[in-house]
Parts: structure tokens; C-alpha cells; sequence
């Protein structure tokens, strides 16, 4: 319905600069899949988001268990964490821009961004452990890396798993509005700000449909990983 509604709307337009038709949009992205350019700007793009993804996750995971866990780590810590949530995304942008400059900003921004997300929902899951349960782990002389991995992020799953599917998302959208800001050389933001600049509506289309197919992908890959560690968890129980 979309795609038709899509192509009516371009040739009752009548200009491709205005908007493209479907099979325009199709046709350059057919061209794209024989061009190395593609691939290079979809790799460049995601490994920058995956960067700034990975130490958020890891920052965040960290700082939540312990405000979790510690009261006065979580009362110093937490105004911190609530005055990222109030400084506009376009103002780390600026400031990662002129401090690192146009290739090394995107995964700074990346990071400021998701951080407080990611902490939000890894603090949170904690705070909705049941208390019995806890109880029942503090029982065993486990170590503390056996109960992280057995114990509190298998319990920390469903806020886990919701907190890093958007944070995912949100990520890669992040990371291409860097890229276009910042003028990078190599990504999906430099393919869309040569569109702009070339007045080419249809390169924007398809450039923002591979960025939609690459988000699909990453989407798909964490569920299966996601089912893949539930399925490990369940069987070394039944072991």
C-alpha cells in the first residue's frame, strides 16, 4: 500500500528531484549493489555505531550495577546520568566535532547518546529483581563473575534485550545525522549529504532504504543471538 501510494504521489508530482518514483529508487540501488561503494559506507557506518554502542553498553552495565547496588554510588552518580538526559543531542555533536574532529566524533556521540538509555533500562531491570531471589543467590559462596553471568543478567534479560534493541536503532540513526554533520569522507551520512548537495532525491531514497535493510539486519542478528544465549542458559540448567 505504501509503495503504491509511493508511486502515485511521483507521477502525480511529476519531478524526480521532488520525489522518485519506486522503480527509479529500485534501479539505484540495483546499480549500488555492483558498486564497492555500497559495502564500504554500510561497513564504515556500522562498525562507528557498533563502537559507540559497545562502550556505552559496557559503561552503562557497569555504573547500573552499581547504582543498583550501592546507594551512595547511586546518589552522587545519578545526577550525572539525569543532566545527559537534558543537554540536546545536536550539543554533544558539536562539541565531539570540534574536539575530534569529523571521522573520530561519530562513535563519541554514539556513546553519549545511548549511555543514559542503556543505563535506564540495566538500573531499572535490577530494581524489578524479585527480592526472594536475591536472597536465594546471596546463599551460595558463588564468585562474583559466576553470579553476573548466571544470576543477574539472565534475570536482567527482558530489560536487557528491549534496552539494546532500541539503543541499537536509535544508534544507527544517531550515527548517520553525525556523519552527515560532521561531512565524514566514507558512510551511509556522506552517500546522503553528496544527495542533498547533487539535488539527487533518488540516491537519498536509496540510501535511506539500505540504511532501513542494514537496521532490519541488526534487528534479526540480536534476536537470533538473543534465542541462541536463552537456549544456552536453558540447557546448562538442565545439565
Amino acid at each position: 500500500m505504501i509503495l503504491t501510494i509511493w508511486q502515485l504521489g511521483s507521477m502525480a508530482i511529476g519531478n524526480d528531484i521532488l520525489l522518485p518514483s519506486v522503480f527509479e529508487v529500485v534501479k539505484r540501488m540495483a546499480g549500488h549493489v555492483t558498486d564497492a561503494t555500497l559495502y564500504l559506507s554500510l561497513g564504515a557506518t556500522l562498525l562507528r555505531v557498533l563502537g559507540g554502542f559497545s562502550v556505552a553498553f559496557i559503561t552503562a552495565l557497569i555504573t547500573g550495577l552499581l547504582s543498583a547496588n550501592h546507594r551512595k554510588f547511586h546518589d552522587y552518580f545519578e545526577p550525572l546520568v539525569t543532566l545527559t538526559h537534558t543537554i540536546p543531542n545536536i550539543t554533544y555533536m558539536f562539541m565531539a566535532l570540534i574536539w575530534l574532529g569529523s571521522e573520530g566524533s561519530v562513535t563519541v556521540i554514539v556513546f553519549f547518546i545511548l549511555y543514559p538509555v542503556l543505563y535506564q533500562s540495566i538500573y531499572g531491570g535490577v530494581l524489578s529483581f524479585h527480592p526472594e531471589l536475591l536472597e536465594v543467590a546471596r546463599l551460595y559462596p558463588e564468585t562474583f563473575f559466576y553470579k553476573l553471568f548466571h544470576v543477574t543478567l539472565p534475570m536482567l534479560g527482558p530489560s536487557l534485550k528491549e534496552g539494546v534493541r532500541g539503543s541499537l536503532s536509535l544508534g544507527l540513526k544517531v550515527g548517520v545525522m553525525a556523519e552527515i554533520l560532521g561531512q565524514v569522507q566514507t558512510g551511509i551520512g556522506h552517500q546522503l549529504y553528496l544527495g542533498r548537495v547533487n539535488l539527487e532525491m533518488a540516491d537519498i531514497f536509496a540510501w535511506t532504504v539500505w540504511m532501513i535493510l542494514l537496521s532490519l539486519l541488526i534487528d534479526l542478528l540480536f534476536h537470533q543471538g538473543f534465542a541462541a544465549a536463552n537456549r544456552a542458559v536453558t540447557d546448562k540448567k538442565g545439565e
